[in-house]
């Protein structure tokens, strides 16, 4: 009913189900909690008690920032794995390794990014942080895609660590 589910996996595809349970966690104990706490502040200072009314339909919803604001901004939502946080950028996706498990990319800021180029030897990708069109966008995580799924995720582990 808050839509989370259309916002998850990839577009084409059957919606991915989380084996977190992120809306007992966000819409149950989380905004629980938080309801509960203002309660007992209000309370302390009141002397009056409060009742806790908690949906989790209504906190997953406003949890939704990203599609609630893309639908506020385009008139809809963009699908599944279309927009900057869900896999359209090369910077901020994920990818299979070599062993069939994956690697996830979370390289936001340009700093992040060049890092990571730097790590992986290629420096040419660095000026590709945000491209500017989906062709650009395509041919960077092919190229991403084919040189993280040339080595096993073990491999991959960070040499800083």
């Amino acid at each position: 009913m808050a839509g989370v589910s259309d916002q998850i996996g990839r577009g084409g595809e059957a919606p991915a189900l989380s084996n977190v349970p992120v809306a007992d966690l966000l819409g149950g104990s989380l905004t629980s909690a938080m309801g509960l706490l203002a309660a007992l502040f209000d309370a302390q200072r009141t002397g009056c008690g409060r009742h806790v009314d908690i949906a989790m339909a209504d906190a997953m919803l406003a949890h939704a920032v990203v599609p609630m604001l893309t639908l506020a901004v385009h008139g809809q939502t963009r699908p599944a794995g279309a927009d900057r946080l869900s896999g359209a950028l090369p910077c901020y996706s994920v990818y299979r390794t070599g062993d069939g498990r994956h690697l996830a990319v979370g390289a936001l800021e340009r700093k992040f990014w060049d890092r990571f180029c730097d790590v992986i030897g290629r420096e040419d990708l660095k000026p590709l942080h945000l491209p500017k069109d989906a062709a650009t966008a395509d041919s960077v995580r092919s190229d991403l895609a084919e040189l993280i799924g040339s080595r096993t995720l073990a491999e991959w582990h960070p040499p800083w660590r």
